[in-house]
């Protein structure tokens, strides 16, 4: 570590020069040489080259004097005066970071009546105030929690600095509501594809052909004495249902395209004036396509020189290929089935129809079965 270290000196006598010849020879560096008088140079070494050099001195008559130490040299000489102080120095440094290192405050928040329970677990865990923070496994507890403390239906674990927040969210427990006596009917024209019942008398089997409004489900339920109570009808109803969409694609399009003709137009402008010294005839053109190029021609002034081009055009009809045609009829049918549908339905089937338009184009029809649910409560109150 010396040489990260120095001596500030000041070598006197007569023919220093022979000195620091002596110094280049053996390898003594020297740093910061400056000469101070005829007979006196002032530079600095580190500890190793210094006590070589004052040896050579001492033994050809020059007077070297230490003026300070510096960097690692200087630290030393400090600590060496004021061991104490620099030992206490330490030991708080350490304390501090042990201090950091550890838990000392555990906040539980949104609990309720289960707060006795999260700290039995955090106990369980170690969680106290003085444990290392490296040591409790947050995760881990959070797993425990949440799988032992089910009347909580969120709970959330973490280490902040010097503190474990645990955050809870206890579960709402919803009150039971009595519902009135109903029954479930085909919300859509369907074949009934499965029926589960949880409460009622199913009407339906799988296989059935309903219309919109059936009763799938009633909702009356046979007594032991071969009575019959009214009940809430609950149950699902899966059927294959259909949706349908219908689009029309022309047989033809029409394209601009460019007659051949066209007219120039040139206008000089700056900011405050313009003038136009150049147009071969006005722009009669009922359709035209205009390219616009600016071109600066003041130097440092703000002058341009625009010049415009009309260049005439004509629409035209053109007879598009017939199975392209189809193929865009029947992806637009098909598109619109699809969202009629719903594209989160399972889909079982789809298939288009074509119809053809003389010289118009088709128009294609897209049926798109579907498996759904179609139960859902009478809106009309009471059991029929």
């Amino acid at each position: 570590m010396d040489r990260f270290s120095r001596i500030d000196f000041c070598v006197e006598g007569l023919s220093v020069e022979r000195l620091l010849n002596h110094c280049a020879k053996q390898g003594i560096r020297l740093k910061n040489v400056r000469r101070r008088s005829l007979r006196a140079v002032a530079a600095s070494a580190t500890p190793q080259d210094f006590a070589a050099l004052r040896t050579f001195a001492q033994e050809r008559g020059w007077h070297i004097v230490q003026e300070k130490a510096a960097g690692v040299s200087k630290l030393r000489g400090v600590a060496r005066g004021r061991a104490l102080l620099v030992c206490g120095i330490a030991a708080f440094l350490a304390i501090c970071w042990v201090a950091s290192a550890c838990v000392w405050f555990i906040d539980v928040s949104g609990a309720g009546p289960y707060e006795a329970e999260v700290r039995r677990i955090l106990a369980e865990y170690g969680v106290r105030p003085g444990r290392f923070s490296a040591a409790i496994d947050a995760k881990e507890i959070q797993r425990t929690m949440e799988t032992e403390l089910t009347g909580l239906s969120w709970v959330g674990v973490h280490k902040s600095g010097v503190r474990v927040n645990v955050q809870c969210v206890q579960a709402e427990v919803l009150p039971e509501i009595e519902e009135a006596p109903r029954n479930l009917v085909a919300a859509r024209d369907g074949i009934v594809a499965s029926v589960l019942c949880q409460a009622g008398t199913p009407r339906v089997a799988p296989g059935d052909m309903v219309r919109t409004g059936d009763i799938l489900i009633e909702g009356v339920e046979r007594g032991s004495e071969g009575s019959f109570t009214p009940v809430c009808a609950k149950g699902s109803v899966q059927a294959r249902v259909w949706y349908t969409g219908e689009a029309f694609v022309s047989s033809v399009e029409e394209q601009i395209e460019l007659t051949g003709e066209e007219k120039m137009r040139r206008v000089l402008y700056a900011p405050a004036w313009e003038y136009e010294y150049a147009f071969e005839t006005p722009p009669d053109f009922t359709q035209y396509e205009l390219e616009s190029r600016i071109q600066p021609i003041g130097g440092a002034l703000p002058v341009f020189l625009r010049t415009e081009i009309y260049r005439q055009t004509r629409t035209v009809t053109v007879a598009r290929p017939d199975e392209q045609v189809r193929e865009e009829a029947a992806q637009a049918a098909l598109r619109l089935a699809g969202e009629s549908a719903g594209w989160e339905l399972e889909i079982l089937d789809k298939w288009v129809e074509y119809s053809m338009i003389e010289k118009e184009g088709y128009r294609a029809k897209a049926v798109v079965e579907a498996l759904c649910e179609i139960a859902y409560p009478e809106p009309t109150a009471g059991i029929r």
